[in-house]
């Protein structure tokens, strides 16, 4: 269940990011998504580290 939550709150995230970057001026060119430099990479680590975690909090 709170991985669900997780994958909702991650992609609500990803959509506020492109929505807010693609429709915006201020975009960093030959970066992704116009986002500052390593923003993509930590967001994906965040992603890819939560997993482990929650089964640490939930005890599964």
């Amino acid at each position: 269940m709170i991985n669900i939550i997780n994958w909702i709150i991650g992609g609500i995230f990803l959509i506020w990011i492109i929505i807010n970057r693609f429709g915006n001026e201020e975009k960093i060119e030959d970066q992704p998504l116009g986002l500052p430099r390593g923003t993509v990479r930590a967001f994906i680590t965040l992603l890819v580290a939560s997993f482990p975690l929650i089964y640490l909090i939930t005890g599964e």
